[in-house]
């Protein structure tokens, strides 16, 4: 049975023992990114943040190729969060799972660390697909010292958070995790078309493909996205509809 949002509404234990669908994908993003030529990056939309992965985390579902890792955001400082990361790039951006975790009075979510706080600031933007609110996005900034008087940082946190109707739409039991997207600013003001990608670095890419045959596209990817066959070697009808489809995917953007 589909929802109005095109999700199939099925019981989690009907998934198997993991609370994984069959037809796991075994592909590692790691090795394969490291195939890729520079600008291929694990980028999603916020579309794709709120109506594949956060709800699939939910639903204890099959997402692919593993690329957020899960971690209690408030048990780490924010310059410990990128070695926790599972993608171990140089991108300057993280991407986390983390649990929903509430203060001791059981109704205000924990936001406090050992030495500091996430404080939210400006408005929660709300999210929304073919004119549906499936999400709010929530945005701190991390201090050090105490409430209210701490120290303001450059570390930034974007919380995705599924709404009401999202949870009854998949029929999510648990509304049990959010998905935290952190990075550093470079300074205090919002940096209009900042960019956090890895720093380019000329003598890292120079040779790296000296011994590979450019024309053929790396099978394995063009097999992740669009279900091809790896063993063929005609990559110059797999490119052009990986690089429009890779995003759709995993997040995975080409440009």
């Amino acid at each position: 049975m589909e929802s109005d949002l095109g999700y199939e509404v099925h019981n989690v234990e009907d998934q198997g023992k993991n609370g994984k669908d069959d037809g796991t994908v075994e592909v590692d993003p790691i090795s394969l990114l490291e195939k890729l030529p520079p600008g291929f990056r694990f980028n999603p939309t916020k579309e794709e943040l709120i109506m594949f992965y956060l709800p699939k985390k939910c639903l204890g579902q099959n997402m692919g190729p593993k690329c957020i890792n899960d971690v209690n955001i408030y048990d780490h400082s924010p310059w410990e969060l990128p070695s926790l990361s599972y993608l171990h790039s140089k991108d300057r951006i993280w991407y986390f799972f983390c649990p929903r975790v509430m203060q001791d009075n059981g109704k205000t979510p924990r936001k406090t660390l050992k030495n500091g706080y996430w404080k939210e600031t400006g408005r929660v933007t709300t999210l929304t697909h073919k004119q549906y609110h499936v999400g709010d996005l929530k945005t701190f900034i991390y201090h050090i010292g105490v409430a209210p008087k701490g120290e303001r940082t450059n570390w930034v946190m974007k919380e995705f958070n599924l709404t009401e109707y999202m949870i009854q739409e998949m029929c999510v039991v648990d509304n049990s995790y959010v998905l935290c997207k952190v990075y550093e600013k470079s300074g205090p003001g919002p940096k209009n078309g900042a960019e956090y990608g890895a720093p380019y670095d000329k003598s890292e890419w120079d040779n790296k493909f000296d011994n590979q045959n450019t024309h053929n596209c790396p099978s394995v990817y063009v097999n992740q996205v669009q279900g091809s066959d790896p063993s063929n070697s005609n990559c110059g009808q797999n490119i052009n509809a990986s690089e429009t489809n890779a995003t759709n995917f995993a997040g995975i953007d080409p440009h």
